[in-house]
């Protein structure tokens, strides 16, 4: 018996988020220089966005049909 379709979509987000996390924590442990924290930064949050959005539209597609 597989998971329901929203099920699989909050387990492949907080995979993700512990992904993006252990990341984190790698790259904080090993930059010190600011500039480049801040753009590391900026780039978890794209990467979440753009994840948040896939969820977001396999939910819709999942509800349509």
């Amino acid at each position: 018996m597989g998971l329901n379709p929203i099920s699989n979509s909050v387990f492949i987000f907080g995979k993700t988020i512990a992904e993006i996390l252990h990341l984190t924590v790698k790259e904080l442990l090993s930059e010190i220089n600011r500039s480049h924290l801040i753009s590391f930064f900026n780039r978890i949050i794209k990467e979440i966005r753009k994840r948040l959005e896939i969820l977001t539209n396999i939910g819709v597609r999942n509800r349509v049909s």
